[in-house]
């Protein structure tokens, strides 16, 4: 019986032996693992304002009171329709840092020189709102903050913006652009085969009697599959001023805002020119 007893006992210190050699290979030999972390997801569309410098010499401060930015994919679009400022990047994002940099758009046209780009830093509290600053001169020489609007939580319908000729939703949005003088409208339909149409009364303005037709083998306005975004991918025709017909399409986002009236944010640029909004529902 003693031998038996004997036997049990070195069979329970083996086993024990080999527990503790696993508990030791699962740690890591008791160094602790590490995970990789998840980059912060910056897509949405955020409100809120910037303080920057004045777009001349000398530096003075300038309010922009009405900061919409528009992220998805690899671009950042941060637009002010009151002051006629757009900044336009692709970025990248480490962590909950976002860098990039932007082209700076003023008055409709992009400026140029050490004024024409900034570099951005960005802080993403994901679902909450992206605060930062602007390092460069001028327009680019400031911070901002912006929050995560509930507008997200909508998404994008072409109903929402279309144009289809039954009475209630026979709608069509206008503007009178920053870059115009007094009483030119500029109108856009939008339809729901994704296709615009575009009119403007006669004026002194970049884009004065140009037709807007969607770019080839692309779609005009498209909604972002889960966002509260549309992309839009549009050419000029026939515009007075042949420069914006002749540097290429003009790609950017737009997002739907109910209230009274509704409202659709635009911001699209070629790389030249800009044309950054806010139409209302007519």
């Amino acid at each position: 019986m003693k031998f038996f007893a004997g036997v049990r006992l070195l069979i329970s210190a083996l086993i024990l032996t080999g527990l503790g050699f696993g508990l030791q290979a699962c740690s890591g030999g008791g160094g602790g693992g590490s995970s990789t972390p998840v980059d912060a997801n910056a897509t949405g569309y955020y409100t809120g304002s910037a303080d920057v410098k004045t777009p001349a010499s000398p530096a003075t401060n300038f309010n922009i009171p009405d900061l919409q930015i528009m992220i998805n994919g690899s671009r950042i679009m941060m637009m002010s329709d009151a002051k006629a400022v757009l900044y336009d990047g692709t970025f990248t994002v480490s962590g909950n840092t976002l860098t990039s940099t932007v082209a700076i758009y003023y008055n409709g046209n992009k400026q140029t020189g050490a004024v024409g780009t900034a570099t951005l830093n960005a802080t993403i509290t994901q679902g909450s709102q992206i605060t930062g600053s602007f390092t460069g001169t001028e327009l680019g020489n400031g911070t901002f903050v912006s929050t995560y609007s509930s507008l997200n939580d909508t998404a994008s319908i072409i109903t929402n913006v279309e144009y289809d000729n039954t009475g209630a939703n026979n709608r069509s949005w206008t503007t009178n652009p920053n870059e115009a003088t007094t009483g030119n409208n500029l109108e856009i339909e939008i339809y729901n085969n994704f296709d615009m149409r575009y009119n403007i009364s006669p004026g002194d303005l970049t884009f004065r009697n140009c037709v807007i037709t969607k770019a080839t083998n692309t779609n005009a306005y498209v909604p972002i599959t889960n966002t509260s975004l549309f992309t839009v991918s549009v050419i000029f025709d026939n515009c007075d001023n042949p420069v914006a017909v002749n540097t290429g399409t003009y790609t950017g986002f737009s997002q739907y805002k109910p209230g009274t009236p509704n409202k659709i944010a635009f911001a699209i640029t070629n790389g030249t020119y800009a044309l950054t909004d806010d139409f209302n529902q007519i």
